[in-house]
């Protein structure tokens, strides 16, 4: 069963303020959004939902 396409869950406003100490030392850029964004694309796209996993 194939899940709606999800449209991106954090933009750099949304993950600044949970990444306060990598954006001081690295600097939070749209690549480190994107990544994020993929990943939860990955989780979300792998799970299913009437199978509980770790």
């Amino acid at each position: 069963m194939q899940q709606p396409k999800t449209e991106d869950r954090y933009s750099c406003e949304t993950l600044l303020p949970m990444n306060t100490l990598y954006d001081h030392e690295h600097h939070l850029t749209q690549e480190d959004v994107d990544m994020a964004n993929k990943l939860v694309r990955h989780i979300e796209h792998t799970r299913n939902p009437r199978i509980p996993q770790v």
